[in-house]
């Protein structure tokens, strides 16, 4: 274990009931025994006035990951709330953060970083929190993140590029506004609302987060956070690991899950963007491989578009 404040040096500068957790951090892992230890130091190192708790979801790993947790989980019993899964539920279809840590977050506000991932700033969940706490006009705020690779070495200074280090109107959240999941805080009633509208055809369940945010506020670009760590590496989902035709289809998957969130909603232009979309990436699809699926969706699409007489 690395060398860090116990709990009760943690615990020690809180306001408040220990029970009663302002900030919910949502952590999911698989397979991260490497990578784990950086991204449980990153929460436990911060600094707050204010009572957090850290939820983690091992989907039955199957190196030492589970083991790790559970070390970091017997020194820090009151922070750390693991679900150690027996049976993979990912490859079930399960929506991880969504059914099993959102469901129990307490915090009025929920932070997002995956085992691979880590934060770098030791004030970071005081900044967004404070932020969040005196601007009601926002429901989202976030910041940078350098790339590394699965050796820690740095690969790009900016994960975000320099359209997107800026604050986001609601419609540029709703039309997936590229932000780094690692950097994000949203108010809870943003997730309440995510994990009762999931879909079983939903595979981007952090660009899903990010656009409902838009129907609760604007996003806030805080610069004065030391960028998160994003990692690259081979056992990440979607990161470089699947082959272009997949990739599409789970793009695909994502956007026709948020067409139908914001038809439902009545929202007619945010809908009508996202039917564009994925007659594109449809299109997409079908160049890379002539992928059934895709066609069929493309041509749907397509149909409604022309219905509508809005190509």
């Amino acid at each position: 274990m690395k060398n860090l404040r116990n709990q009760e040096e943690i615990m020690a500068t809180w306001k408040g009931e220990p029970d009663k957790p302002v900030v919910s951090i949502c952590c999911i892992t698989y397979n991260h025994e490497s990578y784990i230890e950086d991204a449980l130091e990153g929460f436990l190192i911060q600094e707050t006035d204010f009572p957090f708790e850290i939820l983690i979801h091992d989907d039955a790993s199957t190196d030492r990951t589970t083991e790790i947790i559970r070390q970091y989980e017997a020194h820090y019993p009151n922070l750390i709330k693991p679900i150690y899964q027996t049976d993979n539920q990912y490859s079930k279809g399960k929506k991880i953060n969504a059914e099993f840590n959102y469901k129990r977050a307490k915090g009025k506000y929920v932070s997002l970083c995956e085992g691979d991932d880590y934060w770098r700033d030791e004030h970071k969940l005081s900044i967004q929190k404070n932020f969040l706490e005196n601007n009601e006009q926002y429901s989202i705020v976030y910041h940078d993140a350098i790339v590394i690779d699965g050796s820690g070495r740095k690969v790009h200074e900016n994960k975000l590029s320099k359209n997107n280090r800026k604050d986001a109107s609601e419609y540029e959240l709703k039309t997936s506004f590229k932000i780094s999941t690692q950097a994000v805080m949203v108010r809870y009633a943003v997730v309440k609302e995510c994990y009762e509208n999931i879909d079983p055809l939903l595979f981007g369940g952090d660009m899903f987060i990010k656009a409902i945010a838009g129907c609760f506020g604007k996003g806030k670009y805080i610069s004065n956070i030391k960028p998160s760590a994003f990692r690259i590496h081979s056992g990440g989902i979607n990161r470089g690991v699947l082959d272009e035709s997949l990739k599409q289809q789970n793009y695909l998957r994502t956007r026709i899950c948020l067409y139908k969130y914001f038809y439902l909603q009545k929202d007619i232009e945010v809908s009508t963007y996202y039917l564009r979309q994925i007659a594109l990436t449809s299109l997409r699809s079908c160049i890379y491989k002539n992928n059934v699926f895709s066609r069929l969706v493309g041509k749907f699409s397509l149909l409604l578009l022309y219905i509508n007489k809005i190509i």
